[in-house]
């Protein structure tokens, strides 16, 4: 999937669906969906982007960026500083 792809999935996600404001549960629903499509972007833009600099540019807790990308079944490959992440089969 391309960055252009995934930039017009976020659009997407974030224009369907609108509920009223006076529903706070509902605004949450779909942060794990806008997450995890951009923990994707930016492994796309950055294969090998730290944990630390994910958890900043989402503003969420590194143990929370882990478990996305365990989710989506990425996995770091090499070294620590010179490694990369890459999709488990």
């Amino acid at each position: 999937m391309t960055l252009e792809e995934l930039k017009k999935l976020i659009s997407k996600d974030e224009t369907k669906n609108i509920e009223p404001q006076n529903e706070p549960q509902n605004e949450h629903q779909n942060e794990p969906q806008k997450r995890a499509l951009t923990i994707e972007s930016l492994i796309v833009e950055n294969e090998s982007i730290s944990i630390n600099a994910i958890a900043e540019r989402l503003n969420a807790a590194r143990i929370t960026v882990r478990r996305d990308l365990k989710k989506l079944s990425y996995a770091w490959e090499g070294a620590l500083k010179n490694g990369r992440w890459v999709r488990e089969l």
